[in-house]
């Protein structure tokens, strides 16, 4: 739930860029305000789940926990962004069909995210001051074992010890 999550929000400033673009004009184009409309509300809703990930978290308990096996993939960021955002930047969206093929891409970039490390590459969660990670943590609740969990932190952790909150599919750090 947290990757499909996180998807929409790594695509927050594409889909601004995208409202941006095609916003209609004219004052007789109102055919183009539905789907630009569409996608403007879309980055809405993941700019405020984004708030919602780093904030929320707050009114859960702490989970005292060992951390170890830190992945970041933070610098891989830039060419994210030359790579899957910049090809939108000149793109023209003014056919169904063009709509059409950029949603049979999402949908296969969606897959992909989801079932990959992709998600940890999130240019909205930097933005914001935050990056997502994958740790490989111990609690005394799973009984000894360690488990291979994502978590959101202003900064990586060092291995050790750390208090983190639990929220839906990972962990927020706490500071």
């Amino acid at each position: 739930m947290l990757r499909a999550r996180l998807f929409l929000i790594s695509y927050v400033p594409l889909l601004w860029i995208i409202a941006l673009q095609h916003w209609p004009t004219g004052v007789n184009d109102w055919t183009g305000y539905l789907p630009t409309s569409g996608v403007l509300a879309l980055s809405v809703i993941g700019l405020g789940d984004a708030f919602n990930l780093t904030l929320a978290p707050a009114r859960l308990g702490v989970l005292p926990v060992r951390i170890e096996n830190v992945t970041d993939e933070g610098a891989n960021a830039a060419a994210y962004l030359v790579t899957y955002l910049l090809p939108f930047v000149s793109v023209s969206l003014d056919e169904w069909n063009a709509w059409a093929a950029h949603a049979v891409f999402f949908i296969v970039l969606f897959i992909i995210f989801v079932r990959s490390n992709f998600g940890l590459i999130n240019p909205t969660m930097y933005l914001l001051g935050w990056k997502v990670i994958q740790a490989d943590i111990l609690a005394g609740e799973w009984g000894g074992h360690t488990r291979r969990v994502t978590l959101l932190a202003k900064e990586i952790p060092p291995p050790g010890n750390v208090r983190v909150r639990k929220m839906a599919g990972g962990f927020r750090l706490e500071e």
